[in-house]
């Protein structure tokens, strides 16, 4: 059950085009584990049609003054950069940050996403989505973000709308598991995992997203999407700069994640 609630709007005014001109950007932090709090930036479409989670990569900071003051579209982790669009489609947004007793240079690593204290902490926004949208909510990964999006999801079953698992990670690294070291079978709800064929990060090869959409024999409804093309990279390849983030291809990579959600 939710406490007080301490939440702190940063209603922006519109930076983007006429389309976003029905969503309310604003910062939210809930009281969550004894005196941890868990931040994230919230973005509230006029008429929602779903809710969805961000998981960010690496260690899963980002930074939410710059979000709120429009910032972060076209640099930064993949899920940041389209945030906006999806809530374009009447997605309600949810970029998490790291909880406040995470919040170190490395944030969440060493399989802390895979534990019960980060499914409390996400419990507790997809409770407070549930509250105020009222719609299924989905967990939307990437990269070290799909750690989240799946250990979470297997926790939370159908208390959840769906999973969304993008440049997953799925080779052993000594910062948390891979997509195979988790009960995949156990996810109960319409689960979607796509790459991009051009992926050269050595722990998200895209080859290995068939074998995820495999596993997932418990989902209901389960969609692998593979895209190609893009820029070329500006960063190395296992960061948000590359074929790794859909680099030049955000909305297409966007649209078909608003479509598998909305369908």
């Amino acid at each position: 059950m939710l406490r007080t609630l301490v939440r702190l709007f940063v209603l922006w005014a519109l930076w983007s085009t006429p389309a976003l001109a029905a969503v309310d950007v604003s910062i939210v932090i809930l009281p969550s584990r004894h005196e941890a709090t868990q931040g994230f930036l919230l973005l509230l479409p006029d008429k929602p049609v779903a809710s969805a989670i961000l998981f960010a990569g690496g260690g899963g900071r980002v930074p939410l003054g710059r979000m709120a003051r429009g910032e972060m579209i076209d640099t930064g982790n993949f899920l940041v950069r389209i945030r906006n669009r999806l809530a374009e489609r009447g997605i309600a947004i949810a970029v998490v940050d790291a909880p406040s007793d995470q919040h170190t240079q490395e944030g969440m690593i060493r399989y802390f996403r895979a534990g019960p204290e980060h499914a409390i902490d996400i419990g507790a926004v997809v409770a407070h989505l549930q509250r105020i949208v009222g719609k299924p909510v989905w967990l939307v990964g990437t990269s070290r973000g799909t750690e989240s999006a799946a250990a979470v999801g297997i926790v939370m079953g159908n208390r959840i709308g769906g999973v969304v698992l993008t440049s997953s990670i799925s080779m052993p690294t000594p910062n948390g598991p891979s997509m195979f070291e988790l009960p995949l079978e156990r996810i109960r709800v319409p689960t979607l995992v796509m790459a991009h064929k051009a992926d050269g990060c050595r722990v998200t090869p895209p080859y290995l997203a068939e074998k995820i959409v495999e596993r997932l024999v418990g989902a209901p409804r389960r969609l692998l999407v593979m895209l190609d093309g893009g820029l070329s990279a500006r960063s190395d390849s296992c960061e948000a700069m590359s074929a790794h983030g859909f680099y030049g291809i955000e909305p297409e990579a966007a649209d078909a994640i608003a479509n598998f959600i909305t369908q």
